[in-house]
């Protein structure tokens, strides 16, 4: 999970590398790191509940 501050929405953004699209926000990086833990336990429990398998996680280089 990433989590950023979104300027053009004035709210931090928590993004999933491995799944496109998949995005969760707070007023506040932890609101947005807690809402995307939440949201990324639904989107894996559902596709789990249909039959589809999970991607491999991947690797992202870390800024330093």
């Amino acid at each position: 999970m990433i989590v950023a501050w979104a300027p053009d929405d004035g709210v931090f953004v928590a993004t999933f590398p491995a799944v496109s699209g998949l995005n969760a926000y707070g007023p506040t990086a932890g609101a947005a790191a807690q809402a995307g833990e939440e949201v990324i336990i639904l989107w894996g429990t559902s596709m789990l509940d249909a039959g589809r398998f999970l991607p491999n996680p991947s690797a992202f280089p870390l800024s330093a």
